[in-house]
């Protein structure tokens, strides 16, 4: 290698524009964006609502939930005042804890169905503080919406964000406090895995860019985010019924179900149940990024800031985001709807192994 060629290489770490375009590269490998028109947006994820809704619920998930709800309060940004934005909100796995720590949570989701469970299981828990927007974000136009620099905390956790710089810039434009956003860096399923290949579809790619794109996307931009990862390790026992339902979802987004499909897919599964029992472990680095939003740091202060540490924490960080049955006194306006579904579906990834819980 020449020495031109690596001062190149060593100074694209610090080029935005180098890590906007390997995100886009990496979108364009990603199993995301292999999915067939239609099959990933509103009809999907209301196709999905109560398996997925269930699914939210086991215990490893909810203490990763319960993780992110405490990572915001030790930014300081879940206070009786704040106002929060959930993207790609779901039955309301963050909505919910959130809710009783602010004063306001608006919950963006293109599934109606999902949406209903949200309201439901909010309406359960007594709490009227949080408005559901029935759109896709790709859909939002902050201005039209009032959503501009409008949130003291932005979510969006294996949702569009992370699908490339864009949409992560319109997430940065609707903050002004913290943002949290999430995905895999690395994860092995290998039931899915072999299913795929045995339905002709070949080596299975990454399910999506992973955060470190979005982390050094920041880095180079001039913000400091922080990250946070987590390995974890998950083993499931289904009936047979429960593992062919949730295989046929994992394959409708990217094949047609037709019956040559489902018998193999019931095939696959009763190769592998024994005592009545389907087995389904995976294995997956869990990353969090982590930043408080301003104004960039310019380039020729970059290195000075960086060469003198920069403080991630606030005085009181530990008095918010662990409380988690504390309710507001102060009154809340009902839990309302705005509809803006369109007429056509517009690609909306959550998580379709459910660890995140949205």
């Amino acid at each position: 290698m020449s020495f031109e060629t690596g001062k190149k290489l060593a100074g694209a770490w610090r080029d935005p524009e180098f890590w906007e375009e390997a995100w886009h590269a990496a979108w364009e490998q990603s199993l995301l964006h292999r999915q067939q028109p239609g099959r990933s947006g509103s009809d999907y994820w209301n196709r999905r609502a109560t398996r997925f809704t269930a699914q939210t619920q086991e215990n490893g998930v909810l203490e990763r939930i319960m993780k992110v709800v405490h990572m915001l309060g030790h930014k300081d940004a879940l206070k009786r005042d704040s106002q929060v934005l959930d993207i790609g909100s779901g039955p309301g796995n963050y909505a919910i804890p959130i809710a009783r720590r602010v004063h306001q949570v608006v919950a963006l989701d293109p599934a109606s169905e999902m949406l209903e469970i949200l309201k439901k299981r909010a309406a359960e828990a007594d709490l009227t503080n949080i408005v559901t927007v029935h759109q896709a974000w790709e859909e939002v136009d902050l201005d039209q919406a009032g959503w501009r620099g409008a949130f003291d905390a932005v979510l969006a956790l294996m949702v569009p964000p992370l699908n490339g710089a864009d949409n992560f810039k319109k997430m940065l434009a609707a903050c002004r406090g913290v943002f949290i956003a999430g995905g895999h860096l690395r994860r092995d399923d290998p039931v899915r895995r072999e299913l795929w290949q045995e339905l002709g579809l070949g080596e299975m790619p990454d399910f999506c860019p992973d955060p470190f794109y979005a982390y050094h996307w920041l880095y180079a931009s001039g913000y400091y985010p922080d990250l946070e990862m987590e390995h974890y390790y998950s083993l499931r026992q289904l009936t047979p019924d429960e593992a062919r339902a949730e295989l046929e979802d994992s394959v409708y987004p990217y094949l047609d179900l037709t019956p040559a499909v489902r018998e193999k897919i019931r095939g696959f599964v009763e190769q592998r149940t024994h005592g009545g029992v389907f087995l389904s472990a995976r294995s997956a680095v869990a990353g969090w990024v982590i930043c408080a939003v301003g104004a960039p740091v310019p380039k020729e202060e970059q290195v000075h800031i960086h060469h003198h540490g920069h403080d991630h924490d606030h005085p009181h960080d530990h008095e918010h985001g662990h409380d988690h049955d504390h309710h507001h006194e102060h009154d809340h306006s009902h839990v309302h709807e705005h509809d803006h579904q369109q007429d056509h579906d517009h690609q909306h990834s959550r998580n379709h192994d459910h660890e995140y819980g949205h």
